[in-house]
């Protein structure tokens, strides 16, 4: 399973150092056998057989879509993606 975590700003760079605490992300880092910066603002790890990205952005653009439809679960804490990604063809990727 791949999981996509949308935010508005970058929490799991400080989980991941411990410098805040890891419900600010539901779980999710708990369930990581690996979280690390793939590049600036985009974050990822390893859990089970499945994957989970960390991604910054400040509002949905159209060319996100192919991005979000390559992931099972897109978790969006900033209700930006939530409210558009209804329309991602899954036909994209």
């Amino acid at each position: 399973m791949k999981i996509l975590f949308v935010s508005n700003y970058e929490p799991w760079g400080l989980v991941a150092k411990g410098l805040m605490p890891s419900n600010h992300l539901f779980g999710i880092k708990e369930a990581l056998t690996g979280l690390n910066e793939k590049k600036s603002g985009c974050w990822g790890g390893i859990f089970n057989d499945g994957t989970v990205d960390f991604i910054r952005i400040t509002k949905c653009r159209l060319n996100l879509f192919c991005t979000f439809s390559k992931y099972d679960v897109v978790y969006d804490v900033i209700n930006v993606v939530s409210k558009m990604v209804g329309v991602v063809n899954k036909e994209c990727h």
